[in-house]
């Protein structure tokens, strides 16, 4: 979006509008599909390149671009749909050619480790047809969704405005004019839908007066029809070569490659847990030895039980392929923090018949518990809190002196 003037020309100002909510929405999308995968790491490698991107619209979208690509097949050319499309438009850049070979020889092992344990995927034999009747990879694992083949536009195929509209579209294509006076002042914006492949089109706000619109607005146009032009020729080359590369894929017979993981692999996985539980797992259907701080695990997903007599039995699976960690206290209870005056006062949290001496920060099982302070010439005081798996809380309570007489 930008607002023009007569002696500025077209200024974009998304380096000063604020972060779109859909754009934040798309971020949060693309995090909770790399949660817990190998993308992890690269998505918060990108997000830490990116310390000011809640600053503005621009620094926003250049660090959700760079995460996008981590979803992007090979092929696909990057296109900067913040970069300025009018007086004058530089040029757009052509994507450059895949490499099919030289793309599946860099992966990291990571990746490929990762692609190995999609369901389905390593059991395909060379020459062997799978249930949808294709050999290899099938076209749904591998081809890209690609813009439909549609009429370009075209350009500028006239002087008036409704040429220069039309110019600036696809067959099925769409743009909105929004015209708003205020004063002697009209301000007419244009809002083209994006083109297939395109995430956001860059709008254009005009303020001027009635007579100037008349005179140079399709002049003004021209810049911003052509560039329109421009990236949706670049979308479709893009795609193009983006669905020639996963043919080529799709065509190649699947082989057991140097890329294959080693099935005896491990990772180092650090378990936490309430002092006194005991955990055990399971992989394949077989038990794995664990305890409590790090352990040799092998790649695949760990089925963790862990038990303790106060906090009972909970259960969980992790995805391992890479060294992490795991804090089971999380769903075992609630850590609690009791701030008391006096300071010396004792602390116990009591539900039912259990009873709990609390020092500092505790972790307590979920459930209403009542908390008691005692101190030498105080009244004794109690508080009810209900404590949740996972969510911290701070009680605050301080005892009301005993004055006696003798």
């Amino acid at each position: 979006m930008m607002t023009y003037r007569q002696k500025q020309g077209f200024m974009p100002n998304d380096s000063h509008a604020p972060v779109l909510e859909s754009d934040r929405e798309r971020a949060s999308q693309l995090w909770s599909q790399v949660k817990g995968t190998e993308l992890e790491a690269d998505y918060r490698r990108v997000a830490g390149r990116h310390p000011h991107k809640a600053e503005s619209r621009a620094n926003y979208r250049a660090f959700l671009a760079e995460i996008e690509e981590l979803f992007v097949q090979p092929g696909a050319a990057p296109v900067d749909s913040d970069a300025p499309l009018w007086d004058d438009p530089a040029p757009i850049p052509e994507a450059a050619p895949v490499d099919d070979e030289a793309t599946q020889d860099d992966k990291s092992d990571v990746e490929n480790e990762a692609e190995a344990e999609t369901p389905g995927s390593a059991d395909v034999e060379p020459g062997e047809n799978d249930d949808t009747g294709t050999t290899g990879p099938t076209a749904s694992a591998t081809a890209p969704v690609t813009p439909a083949q549609v009429m370009p536009p075209t350009g500028q195929p006239g002087t008036g405005l409704f040429s220069q509209l039309y110019g600036m579209l696809h067959d099925g294509g769409e743009v909105t004019v929004q015209v708003m006076r205020v004063g002697e002042q009209l301000t007419v914006g244009l809002f083209p839908k994006p083109v297939p492949g395109e995430t956001d089109a860059p709008g254009v706000v005009v303020t001027q007066d009635a007579a100037w619109f008349d005179t140079h607005l399709v002049t003004a146009m021209q810049p911003y029809t052509q560039a329109r032009v421009d990236a949706f020729n670049v979308f479709q080359q893009a795609a193009q070569r983006q669905q020639q590369s996963a043919k080529k894929a799709a065509e190649k017979p699947a082989s057991v490659s140097k890329t294959a993981p080693a099935k005896n692999k491990t990772y180092r996985v650090t378990l936490q847990a309430a002092e006194g539980s005991t955990i055990t797992g399971k992989q394949d259907g077989k038990a794995v030895d664990l305890k409590l701080g790090e352990n040799e695990v092998k790649q695949g997903n760990l089925e963790l039980t862990v038990k303790h007599d106060v906090y009972g039995e909970q259960q969980k699976t992790l995805a391992v392929f890479q060294d992490r960690g795991h804090d089971l206290r999380e769903q075992q209870g609630g850590m609690v923090t009791v701030q008391v005056k006096p300071e010396t006062a004792a602390l116990s949290a009591t539900m039912g018949e259990t009873t709990l001496a609390l020092h500092g920060e505790t972790l307590l099982p979920p459930g209403k518990w009542v908390i008691q302070a005692e101190a030498h010439s105080h009244k004794p005081k109690t508080v009810t809190v209900t404590v949740k798996a996972g969510k911290p809380q701070t009680v605050e309570l301080e005892l009301e002196e005993d004055v006696t007489l003798f």
